[in-house]
């Protein structure tokens, strides 16, 4: 059977219950609201960066010793939570695909005055709405020096979204999932709870050994795919980190209760586009209920996957 999982987890990603459906919880600010901008270099100069390449892209800490790689950064969120994104181009092909976009790497940062420190990148410091400078850290090179002006379009993040949008736009990390698959040619019948965040392969492995028809390639494929942290910023752009793949990145957009985000690929894994709704029990915890109806072939499933996610800071 393929694709079911993928299907289940990704088609209608986010859909949201709870039972205090009556109750707005307002959560207090995030740590660096009132520091946070959109730094867009597109219609002038984008930074071009020599610096050891990373194997999880959300993780400073897991940089490669002499392995340098070239990467063009065109946009940089700073945001509400301290943690930065930057969006870059291919560092493998160097092709611009997507509006130049096709990678970014996250991590977090200290504000200090004007000055932005960005773990494993350097300091970028803000020169009045439309110019920034940046010093290199250790091991990061740019030709011509040691600090650099760029002329650059600058936005405060002013969410605008109301309650649910605010609340939502933070750093979050799976806490625990819940998941529940019946139908197909086995008839199954499959409720299970993961304790330890939401781990694709090891729910994959889990329905497999329950008479769900996943193969075995099925399963091997989604090898470090563990959601480490979603993070959602009051500019309308959100991130999906793995511990070990590339991240996802795309917008994001709340009506009242309902939510629906775009991500920049569509592939087996994760599908490009969602819809659902979100409400929080609690200040810094939500509830994601996902419901799915998948055929393949002729086998036909229904699924539900709840998450519950928690704050990180």
């Amino acid at each position: 059977m393929k694709k079911v999982l993928f299907t289940l987890l990704a088609a209608s990603l986010l859909v949201a219950c709870n039972k205090n459906k009556d109750v707005d919880v307002v959560f207090p600010e995030p740590a660096t609201k009132a520091a946070a901008v959109s730094i867009d270099f597109d219609k002038a100069e984008p930074m071009h960066l020599e610096l050891l390449d990373r194997l999880k892209p959300s993780d400073p800490a897991t940089t490669q010793p002499g392995k340098q790689v070239d990467l063009t950064i065109h946009d940089i969120d700073l945001t509400e939570d301290s943690r930065y994104v930057l969006y870059m181009e291919d560092k493998a092909t160097k092709v611009a695909i997507d509006n130049k976009i096709k990678l970014v790497w996250t991590g977090k940062y200290k504000k200090e005055g004007d000055t932005y420190k960005l773990d494993g990148i350097g300091e970028i410091t803000l020169v009045g709405v439309d110019k920034v400078g940046f010093r290199p850290a250790n091991e990061v090179a740019v030709k011509g020096g040691d600090t650099y002006e760029y002329t650059a379009n600058i936005t405060p993040i002013n969410n605008a979204l109301g309650t649910i949008g605010a609340n939502l736009a933070r750093n979050w990390k799976v806490e625990s999932t819940y998941v529940k698959v019946q139908g197909g040619k086995n008839n199954v019948s499959v409720s299970q709870n993961f304790n330890n965040g939401c781990d694709l392969h090891e729910i994959a492995r889990t329905l497999k050994e329950k008479n769900v028809s996943l193969s075995d390639a099925d399963v091997a494929q989604l090898a470090g795919y563990k959601i480490t942290e979603l993070n959602f910023i009051g500019n309308g752009n959100m991130l999906m980190n793995f511990d070990g793949p590339e991240s996802y990145y795309g917008t994001w957009t709340v009506s009242g209760n309902n939510i629906s985000w775009e991500l920049n690929d569509s592939n087996r894994l994760i599908a490009a586009k969602a819809t659902g709704t979100v409400t929080f029990p609690s200040n810094g915890k939500a509830i994601l209920v996902i419901n799915a109806d998948v055929s393949t072939g002729d086998e036909k499933y229904t699924g539900t996957i709840q998450l519950t996610i928690v704050q990180v800071n």
